[in-house]
């Protein structure tokens, strides 16, 4: 899994931004949007954070920035001329067959439907309606979490990146994987620190560990967590 890669070079890429280091954020930016498809959200936000600090685009040190298009349009290119099409890697994913569209986005709420749909009239016997309830459950938990964010004013580039990474994928019509895709929200983990609720803190710290546990297990039996 690209998770690891993803969260150093999206903490770099910030990192560094704030520094006001270009060069170096915009490197790890064009590495981002290569390792996989959401870090394009990476893009917008460098732009917004240089407008930000440098208070125009129109500058020479603007012109490192171009590098983060670099990685996505490199991977496109090896998938053009392997595959005779630039966005074979977005049509791989129907191949897995787990509802994902490709070639439409769906709006977040005819997801939610389709998840109902599952928790009504599929039985709880059924492994897939656990999943879907830890599916649905993570989509809730980040969807407060932003919105706790926004309230605690924290920084909005980090709000902006950690709600595209979000919003990206769940626009294929399914959560399928979000629990997974949630882990690199770096921002989340930040909000969750703001938060001063004592109660909270312990109540998730206890369910963390339980779940940790518990998909652990699951994972290392074979079983498909997210």
């Amino acid at each position: 899994y690209s998770e690891s890669l993803f969260l150093l070079l999206a903490v770099c890429a910030l990192y560094f931004a704030r520094k006001r280091r270009w060069i170096l954020a915009s490197l790890c930016g064009g590495l981002l949007t290569a390792t996989r498809l959401v870090g394009v959200a990476i893009i917008p936000v460098l732009l917004y954070e240089f407008l930000k600090q440098e208070k125009s685009l129109f500058k020479l040190k603007a012109l490192p920035l171009f590098l983060t298009f670099l990685g996505i349009l490199s991977y496109m290119w090896f998938n053009l001329q392997k595959w005779g099409n630039a966005f074979y890697f977005i049509q791989a994913q129907g191949n897995f067959e787990n509802n994902r569209s490709v070639t439409t986005p769906i709006l977040v709420p005819q997801t939610i439907f389709r998840y109902i749909k599952i928790i009504l009239t599929v039985a709880p016997a059924h492994f897939e309606w656990w999943v879907a309830i830890l599916e649905i459950l993570t989509f809730i938990f980040i969807l407060v979490l932003l919105f706790v964010a926004w309230k605690k004013k924290l920084r909005l580039s980090y709000i902006i990146f950690a709600g595209l990474c979000f919003f990206i994928p769940i626009s294929s019509g399914t959560f399928t994987g979000l629990p997974r895709y949630s882990l690199v929200l770096f921002p989340i983990f930040i909000t969750l620190a703001l938060i001063g609720n004592r109660f909270s803190k312990i109540s998730y710290s206890i369910i963390s560990v339980v779940f940790l546990f518990i998909l652990f297990m699951l994972f290392a039996k074979g079983y498909y967590i997210s």
